[in-house]
């Protein structure tokens, strides 16, 4: 399975050597493209693609059968062949092969229960994980033991299922990935070189050859790893078997989650550029939903994958998150689903029933827009809730479609949950709050829940409880209740 988005990374960075001969724990290494020569001319145009992702991002590249699959007739991929000269460890901009937490040499996957990670990252970006507060924690491990198996999912191959009852906000698993590595082979296509060996292929051929190159970098870490890992990654399913990719690359197109730029991210990067992706074992099992019951983000001190339940998950259910955005339409989730090989999505009736599929595109659509409530003229009207029934509405609708994980559920229950708090509801600001704090605890955003709506003692503390009460003892007729509310 794919979940990331193939992105770019910083212009002239270079790869790295394997260097662990004279380590006594798996060290960094690096490596760089061959260096343009004296009399060779500079190339000063990128190409003739206007649209640089076009042949630097494998999400936008050919897939299933691809006539031009393989490397174009004349091209030498002995000219991008890493060369051996260490590179300057502190150079930002420098690429580096690194195990990461470090272990000792010889190191077993039973001397380290959480596991570790090959990874391909510039020296910035490692320095910003060795500098994370925390690092390197173990992983968390789920109350009360594993609650999931990997088993025969029918047509979707291998799936993860529930074993127990699984409540929302719960965590699921946190697993480190087998390899991170950069999202796009912008390394090589900026050096001058090989741009200039590029001038004659077409967009096809170079997209091929960057496919090519990209292998070698992933079979690179790969190489690294110990052969219980190597086992794991190539039992990993691989939907691009045809249309040029290696074995490797193809496997981490197939299976990678993009890393969130805001946590990781090579320095001065802008847009698709600079970005990185995870694959892991465990995680990769996890199978699409277009209405999916959990969610997971990087966690950079413990480095790992986490994955937490956004609603219950009864036992023997299948845990599912999504490949595509969950507020595009069908045709849009259909497009973005089909390199994946998933050509007629059926994970809800949503998907499979045209009438219903029709009424959740609109739904979606409207989920997109924000609701802006404006209380009643006149005052304070004990029983008159109308003006919020757009809110009540909406949060109707997501739970129908199961769209927990839509990141509209969190705003329209901090909504409820300030509402009631001002018309001293404390039941209802009790049952939205638990409902926001479990979605809150599954996307890392915990901190953005006052404990004290957990309680009906805290619940009088609040801000919107004691606003609430001053509108009561200071309303005038023909005054406006102003009602606080919080969309962050």
């Amino acid at each position: 399975m794919k979940r990331g988005f193939l992105t770019t990374a910083k212009a002239k960075q270079r790869l790295g050597k394997d260097d662990n001969d004279n380590k006594s724990t798996k060290s960094d290494s690096s490596q760089k493209p061959t260096a343009l020569s004296p009399n060779q001319p500079q190339v000063s145009n990128l190409l003739k693609y206007s649209d640089f992702d076009e042949i630097a991002e494998p999400r936008n590249f050919s897939y299933g059968v691809v006539d031009e699959a393989g490397l174009p007739e004349g091209y030498d991929p002995s000219q991008m062949a890493f060369n051996s000269k260490p590179v300057d460890p502190n150079d930002p901009d420098a690429f580096f092969f690194v195990t990461l937490p470090p272990v000792e040499k010889g190191a077993t996957l039973a001397d380290y229960p959480g596991g570790w990670t090959e990874c391909c990252v510039s020296g910035d970006v490692k320095r910003v994980i060795e500098n994370t507060p925390g690092f390197p924690s173990p992983p968390l491990q789920p109350l009360g033991g594993k609650p999931y198996r990997i088993a025969d999912a029918g047509d979707k191959g291998l799936g993860v299922f529930a074993t127990r009852m699984i409540r929302a906000g719960e965590l699921i698993m946190d697993e480190r990935p087998l390899i991170v590595t950069p999202n796009s082979n912008t390394e090589f296509l900026r050096d001058k070189v090989f741009i200039r060996k590029l001038q004659e292929y077409s967009l096809e051929q170079i997209r091929q050859i960057t496919l090519h190159e990209m292998d070698k970098r992933v079979k690179k870490s790969f190489d690294r790893m110990p052969l219980e890992n190597q086992k794991a990654f190539m039992d990993l399913f691989n939907s691009h078997s045809h249309d040029g990719s290696g074995e490797y690359i193809g496997r981490t197109r197939t299976n990678a989650a993009g890393i969130d730029v805001n946590k990781l991210r090579d320095k001065g990067s802008t847009g698709k550029l600079g970005q990185y992706s995870a694959t892991c074992n465990e995680f990769s099992r996890l199978n699409h939903c277009c209405c999916p019951n959990a969610i997971f983000h990087w966690h950079t001190d413990t480095f790992t994958i986490r994955v937490c339940a956004v609603r219950d998950i009864p036992a023997g259910a299948e845990i599912t998150v999504e490949y595509c955005p969950v507020l595009d339409s069908a045709a849009q989730r259909a497009q973005s689903l089909a390199p994946y090989g998933i050509s007629s999505c059926a994970c809800s009736p949503s998907c499979s029933d045209p009438a219903l599929s029709k009424i959740s595109d609109e739904r979606r659509a409207r989920f997109r827009k924000p609701i802006v409530l404006t209380p009643p003229i006149g005052g304070f009207i004990p029983g008159d809730y109308a003006w919020f029934q757009p809110a009540l509405t909406r949060l109707r609708e997501i739970e129908e479609e199961n769209l927990q994980r839509a990141d509209e559920y969190r705003r329209t229950l901090h909504q409820l949950v300030n509402i009631y708090c001002f018309l001293h509801d404390v039941d209802k600001v009790l049952l939205y709050a638990h409902k926001l704090d479990a979605y809150c605890r599954a996307s890392d955003r915990v901190k953005d829940v006052d404990r004290n709506l957990l309680t009906r003692e805290g619940v009088k503390r609040t801000q919107g409880w004691m606003t609430g009460q001053m509108m009561l003892n200071m309303q005038r007729p023909g005054m406006p209740t102003p009602v606080l509310m919080t969309f962050a």
